[in-house]
């Protein structure tokens, strides 16, 4: 298999210069670096595009069990719910997208039982009040799940997208997603913070 490009996961600010946003840092680096995408037309689409780029990410960098992801083209589900408000922009910012010859599908889940179908479960910093219910459903089940909120990983969660000092954190349980079958790569489990969920 061809070598991966690297992951360019954080940028910081120098001396007396002003920072661009974060979420216009992402977009160039990790979305256009990896896939051509059409330029974001608001601050909107950007954060969708930056989402979903991550998401992208994720999927090139991890590995699921012969049984849920049985060939090197079977489609990969990104699953969120139909009511987070970030689910309709990243669908758009998704569409056509592959990981390698993975194909990718966003699922807007009505029922949040059906997240076991996916792959990946994205949990935006709106659900935050729902997570430890949502996580429960995916503890025995190989989804690697991710949020962007404090506490994701304390609940239950796999990986961690946090803004700190201006730049990107990744924290993570990358023991816990290993027994559930989800192998995250060496490159991207070396950006991540551990750690581990509450007792």
């Amino acid at each position: 298999m061809p070598a991966r490009p690297s992951i360019a996961l954080s940028h910081r600010r120098p001396p007396g210069r002003r920072s661009p946003p974060w979420w216009l840092l992402l977009w160039c680096v990790l979305w256009l670096g990896a896939t051509p995408a059409p330029a974001p037309e608001s601050k909107g689409d950007v954060e969708y595009g930056v989402k979903a780029a991550l998401l992208f990410n994720f999927c090139r960098y991890v590995e699921w069990p012969v049984a849920t992801v049985p060939a090197k083209d079977s489609v990969l589900r990104i699953g969120l719910l139909a009511e987070d408000p970030v689910a309709a922009g990243i669908k758009l910012a998704m569409v056509g997208k592959k990981a390698d010859a993975h194909p990718i599908e966003i699922v807007l889940l009505k029922d949040p039982a059906q997240v076991t179908n996916c792959q990946i479960f994205f949990l935006s910093r709106a659900m935050k009040a729902r997570a430890p219910a949502l996580l429960a459903l995916t503890q025995t089940a190989p989804v690697l799940t991710v949020g962007e909120f404090d506490g994701f990983i304390e609940r239950g969660g796999l990986i961690n997208v946090l803004i700190v000092d201006e730049s990107l954190r990744l924290e993570g349980n990358v023991d816990a997603a290993r027994l559930l079958g989800v192998q995250i790569s060496g490159k991207l489990a070396g950006t991540i913070h551990r750690r581990g969920r509450k007792p």
